[in-house]
């Protein structure tokens, strides 16, 4: 089984295929190829990845886009820049597409040691190349720990650096950094290796040009393993000024490779890793082999008819060197990923040098594509998206539609070359040779080609219907206790969609991941007793025993509470004498946490309350949440507990407004206006008791359908406001656990207390279905004993008795830690109905439409 595919992003997502190839169900592995690998001398083996890139936040989702023939491009993210490229009487540039991925202002500086400060000033590139290598050396069943002191190698294609174009807002602030040195050193310092670590800028062929380097590299044995990265982020809108000022960004806003219409690329987003080993040794040892690489080569283009003009002969010669390199004949090449930028001079001179470089194939035998037709250009990590694509494709025995190519470019002769544009989604062909090349050239002639051979995903087999062992323990740990119940609710999503080997799994998370302080380990004898056990989340685990725990010489039936006792503890249980080594499983990735750095500059948005009240779409109306109301007073409240908080009036721009305080009350005013918004008083502090012994739940839900529910009841949360992770509804109370990643520069997040008031959504909607919309009116008191960090915050929502039951609702929310702790207490919080009818009746509220509230008690 599969995981799900990634759910439908904004209305800027479109869906693209050709006509007639709408299907009923997705190409399946059909293709009948061995899988059995046998080296050449100088094979390389791809023994991990990660990606992000746009519209998917991994491998798996970008698998599915491609699949699926999603065009990922966009318009900018709103957060992205301060204003947008179109506006004012000289726009910055005369498109507003392109691909991109979410939260690049978001890093896990705690699990890399890394100071907020510093993070705030490194270039995000850097940040993601980190987050990146790390998850590929995990896919390749390695751990931190076990390569620390190894020769392994870092090798990064990078080609902007645009962050060190940001104009710091505070004149006295240090400036922020794009050191190219750096994303390649500072992963060889993190991570302890002592093998090369370089950057390479040669323009738009720089990942694949690492790539070359990388595989140069272990066959001369100046390293053992290396890790190879591509990154590219649009991070200032002078990026955009200089492509548009090049006429070399499509004005249609489609990248059209081959394509009748083609003019010009979409700029794209994305950071790819892969890891690297000698095949014989990736054999050896049993590793999970993803594809090999058979041959590569470098070029340059030398003198053509311009500097950025592309020479077919020079491209030509690359593709001949390749092919010799890998021992390969045009005739057992399969697919070609084309550089394929969708331009009216470069596409016709690529199909022309490939034409010559593959004549021997026969006529129109290969299949070509560019994954540029769904994601963009990605520039300097162009070459590595070109060669996930073909990775995937092998693997999964498919081929994936070239998008925008319906028609082909008129002066195009596919017809006479060796090649057929890949149009449509099939199954790989059973007499196409399971091999792939992959072209990537860059501005002013520095090109790259390199040929693999693909390695089938297993297919037909099944897990063992029967444990092996009579016992296992499961291990799971993070940096943060928010992070540990994040990887158990993954790990047990994951698991409830397939049959797993359990000598597999415990081996993998055992042995190929790193312990860290914040542990679990679960006491199971099959993988339906594991689900149960993740199903108990931290909170309701008992704590890790407080006397000495022994070390145990086996793992059995007898022993398995001592050992996980030991691991829970601190200790190091002997993982590697108890499991036996195997092919690791691809499980769930490391879960980072979303910490949000950025400059505070001129050009970017990223600190702009806009995204904060455009998640939050209530009956209609957009509004800022009264959460945020919250963080702010709270902020001026010093250590104070808050009583009496009164909204009178919604706010559509907290920009408008700001926070005055005369004696002890404070006060949200408009700045123009003088109107006041809401008011509190400020109270000494006060001891909070915990909250109440909850009901048993009826049931457990989930994130997806909480939020689609809200949806459809009149509460319309955007992403940064979706942090329910699953909640229990019980009779009268909801206890749920909530993740949130942004705090708009507050103290005390704003999301964070949304959700939880969020849950009181739930049990209005238990009590009295399609009953009107509630919105908070009154706050009895506000404490914050501890404004939540990295821990796992449970929200439990307990609703009061009295008041009316149609109009009015009266609940208290307690934030707890994962020990039971209370953070924060939102205690006699009164919501009332915003008008008398229900969701399904009524229509959206227009922006200036006051709310009508009935019977205030």
């Amino acid at each position: 089984a599969q995981p799900a595919p990634a759910a439908a992003a904004d209305d800027d997502r479109s869906r693209t295929s050709s006509p007639g190839t709408a299907r009923q169900e997705r190409p399946g592995q059909t293709v009948r190829h061995t899988r059995e690998v046998v080296p050449r001398p100088g094979d390389i083996a791809v023994v991990g990845i990660a990606a992000r890139l746009p519209k998917a936040s991994n491998p798996q989702q970008f698998w599915d886009n491609l699949l699926e023939g999603l065009d990922c491009t966009s318009t900018v993210p709103p957060e992205r820049f301060a204003a947008r490229l179109a506006d004012g009487p000289e726009p910055v540039s005369y498109t507003e597409r392109g691909a991109f991925i979410d939260d690049i202002d978001a890093f896990d500086h705690t699990l890399f040691s890394i100071t907020p400060h510093d993070a705030a000033r490194m270039d995000p590139q850097e940040r993601l190349v980190l987050e990146q290598t790390y998850l590929a050396i995990l896919d390749a069943g390695c751990s931190r720990a076990k390569l620390a002191g190894s020769d392994t190698g870092v090798f990064v294609g990078v080609m902007n650096g645009g962050y060190a174009w940001h104009t710091a807002t505070d004149p006295g602030a240090q400036p922020p950094t794009s050191a190219f040195w750096s994303m390649a050193n500072r992963a060889s310092y993190h991570f302890d290796w002592h093998g090369p670590s370089m950057a390479v800028d040669t323009a738009c062929s720089a990942s694949l040009t690492a790539l070359h380097l990388a595989c140069q590299s272990l066959r001369t044995g100046e390293c053992d393993r290396a890790v190879v990265s591509g990154v590219n982020l649009i991070t200032h809108p002078r990026q955009y000024q200089l492509l548009c000022g090049m006429e070399m960004l499509s004005r249609t806003g489609q990248c059209r490779p081959f394509g009748a219409g083609a003019d010009g690329f979409v700029d794209g987003e994305g950071v790819i890793s892969l890891v690297l080993r000698p095949a014989e040794d990736a054999l050896r040892d049993g590793d999970r082999v993803y594809a090999v690489i058979s041959g590569s080569a470098v070029n340059a283009g030398g003198r053509a008819n311009g500097y950025t003009a592309p020479n077919p002969e020079a491209q030509y010669a690359l593709v001949t060197k390749a092919l010799a390199a890998a021992h390969t004949s045009p005739e057992e090449v399969g697919y070609v990923e084309a550089h394929g930028t969708g331009t009216a001079l470069g596409d016709p001179l690529e199909l022309r040098a490939l034409t010559k470089a593959y004549a021997a194939a026969g006529t129109q035998r290969i299949r070509l594509g560019s994954v540029k037709s769904n994601i963009g250009h990605l520039e300097s990590a162009a070459g590595l998206s070109g060669v996930l694509k073909a990775v995937l494709q092998m693997r999964h025995g498919a081929l994936v539609p070239s998008l925008h190519a319906e028609r082909t470019n008129p002066h195009l002769d596919f017809e006479a070359s060796p090649f057929k544009l890949n149009t449509q989604a099939e199954s790989w062909p059973a007499d196409l040779p399971l091999v792939s090349a992959v072209s990537s050239f860059g501005a002013g002639g520095a090109n790259a080609h390199v040929v693999l051979r693909g390695v089938p995903e297993p297919t037909g087999t099944t897990a063992p219907t029967t444990a092996q062992r009579d016992c296992y323990v499961i291990p799971l740990s993070h940096h943060s206790a928010a992070g540990l119940q994040s990887a158990m609710d993954e790990l047990r999503q994951w698991l409830g969609g397939r049959r797993v080997d359990m000598d597999a799994l415990a081996y993998t998370l055992a042995c190929c991941r790193d312990s860290f302080a914040h542990r679990v380990a679960i006491v199971c004898r099959d993988q339906d007793e594991l689900v149960r056990g993740l199903e108990q989340d931290l909170h309701r685990r008992p704590a890790p025993r407080t006397t000495a725990v022994r070390e145990v010489q086996e793992l059995s039936a007898r022993t398995a509470q001592d050992v996980a006792a030991l691991y829970e503890s601190g200790g190091s249980p002997d993982w590697d004498g108890y499991y036996r080594r195997t092919t690791p499983l691809e499980l769930p990735a490391y879960p980072f946490l979303r910490h949000r750095h950025w400059v505070d500059s001129a050009e970017s948005g990223f600190r702009s309350l806009s995204t904060l009240v455009s998640a939050h779409r209530i009956d209609g109306v957009t509004m800022a949440p009264a959460a945020w109301t919250l963080a702010a007073l709270a902020g001026r409240a010093e250590g104070r507990a808050l009583g009496n908080v009164l909204w009178q009036k919604r706010i559509t721009d907290p920009e408008a407004v700001e926070v005055r305080e005369r004696g002890g009350e404070l006060s949200l005013v408009d700045r123009t206006s003088g109107d006041v918004h809401c008011t509190a008083e400020v109270w000494a502090p006060a001891p909070v008791g915990g909250p109440p012994e909850l009901p048993a739940a009826t049931r457990r839900q989930h994130g997806p359908e909480i939020y689609d529910a809200f949806r459809r009841l009149g509460y319309d949360y955007g992403e940064p406001l979706r942090g329910v992770r699953w909640a229990e509804v019980g009779p009268g109370s909801v206890r749920a656990f909530i993740q949130v990643d942004r705090d708009w520069g507050y103290g005390l997040s704003p999301a964070l207390l949304d959700c939880g008031m969020q849950l009181s959504i739930l049990l209005a909607a238990e009590e009295a279905p399609g009953g009107p919309v509630f919105v908070p009116y009154h706050l009895g008191r506000l404490t914050v004993v501890r404004a939540p960090r990295d821990e796992a915050v449970y929200c439990h929502c307990v609703a009061r008795p009295g008041g009316s039951s149609q109009r009015t609702r009266t609940y208290d929310f307690f934030f707890t830690d994962e020990h039971g702790d209370v953070l924060v207490a939102l205690e006699e919080t009164v919501s009332v109905a915003i008008d008398g009818s229900s969701p399904a009746a009524r229509q959206p509220a227009t922006a200036s439409a006051p709310f009508t509230v009935f019977e205030l008690n």
